[in-house]
């Protein structure tokens, strides 16, 4: 079979008669016929779930684009309200075996 080229894609496209001449039990034959059919099916599926995964990464970004925007437009705001800042000053002060935190 391999020295015709014939793969599992091609084994799909045949019909029982021509793959009785290289396979000549019946039952084989069905377990190699299912074997191929479900090993097409697989990257479909897989095509779908990745499908699947890009259009929620797309919707993710849009999301996130949308929130940075109104983040942005809030932090410029807060900004714009906040003139002044609150800035504390402490120290540890240790006058021997005790040590007091002063503000």
């Amino acid at each position: 079979m391999e020295e015709q080229k014939i793969d599992s894609d091609v084994i799909v496209l045949m019909d029982d008669a021509t793959l009785a001449n290289y396979i000549p039990s019946y039952g084989d034959r069905i377990a190699l016929f299912n074997f191929c059919k479900s090993k097409k099916s697989l990257p479909k599926r897989k095509q779908g779930l990745l499908e699947k995964l890009r259009e929620k990464m797309k919707v993710r970004k849009e999301i996130t684009k949308e929130n940075a925007s109104h983040a942005d437009t809030r932090t410029t705001q807060n900004k714009k309200l906040k003139t002044t800042r609150n800035v504390e000053i402490g120290w540890i002060h240790s006058d021997g075996n005790i040590a007091k935190q002063r503000f």
